[in-house]
């Protein structure tokens, strides 16, 4: 075995009873980085630039094509990216049959209604949930209509042209989180762009800051316009309720009671939850 023979200020030095030859490592796990320079920062000139335009008319023509999306704003007229809560007519059972099943909200609650197997078992776990073979196979069938609905509204391109209603995030949200994301990777990319790694732990480690650095902005400010109080939608249930004229309120007027309350009833009012939901 070994033992330590002497310690002093700068040094250990052990003593062994055996002949085999051994050493400490030396190698390097932090990756190498490049760091720019004074000299360096005073090379970005506009010569240099109109010299090596690759780069920058890239993210140029990035900035061109997605102002372009963003002016036609696909599925724009067939949905809004506020969530059903910011409607103050979401009261209105007319209001919810209309946005609900639009909004991703409405999506998870159709799945889950329709695809739980023995809902009655709900929190004692998936194994007393799923018993046999027909709960198993709805069970894998409601995680993946559900992941199809996340896909559509967490992928970064996809969820621009297939995204779902009340997910709080907008087309120009969604592109500007990517164009950040080219950024940050091509910043972190050119920190260790060039610079010779001398172990495979460093590679790995390179790729993981890289990632790192990259993905963390993009993803608190996406939480930031996620978890952001929507604009709320004021009624314009009374509004259209005065303009379809006096029509309506002439044939109450001269209407029994019965038929006042049948007429009222065709527009169901269900208790305001919104500031408690909203609150959960």
């Amino acid at each position: 075995g070994c033992f330590v023979y002497n310690i002093t200020n700068d040094s250990v030095i052990c003593a062994c009873t055996h002949l085999t030859t051994f050493s400490v490592s030396k190698d390097e796990i932090i990756p190498n980085a490049k760091i720019l320079s004074v000299l360096e920062f005073r090379e970005a000139t506009a010569g240099n630039l109109m010299r090596y335009p690759v780069v920058w008319s890239l993210y140029l023509a990035t900035v061109v094509l997605f102002a372009v999306v963003c002016w036609i704003n696909p599925r724009g007229n067939k949905i809004q990216s506020r969530s059903i809560l910011a409607y103050e007519d979401i009261i209105y059972r007319s209001v919810q049959e209309e946005k609900l099943w639009k909004d991703v909200a409405g999506k998870e609650i159709k799945f889950l209604t329709d695809y739980m197997p023995n809902q009655d078992l709900l929190g004692q776990g998936i194994r007393k949930i799923a018993v046999d073979s027909r709960a198993k196979k709805s069970l894998c069938f409601l995680h993946y209509k559900l992941w199809i609905v996340y896909m559509r509204n967490d992928h970064t391109l996809l969820s621009v042209f297939q995204r779902t209603a009340g997910t709080n995030l907008s087309v120009k949200q969604r592109l500007g989180g990517f164009f950040m994301y080219l950024c940050t990777v091509m910043v972190a990319s050119a920190a260790f762009y060039g610079q010779l790694q001398s172990t495979y732990v460093q590679d790995v480690l390179a790729s993981f800051f890289t990632s790192l650095f990259a993905t963390t902005p993009v993803f608190i400010l996406r939480k930031i316009f996620e978890k952001s109080k929507p604009k709320e939608v004021k009624s314009n249930y009374e509004k259209k309720k005065s303009a379809a004229g006096g029509s309506y309120h002439s044939a109450l007027q001269g209407a029994s009671d019965a038929q006042k309350t049948a007429a009222v009833g065709n527009e169901t009012v269900l208790p305001d939850t919104r500031k408690s939901t909203a609150g959960t």
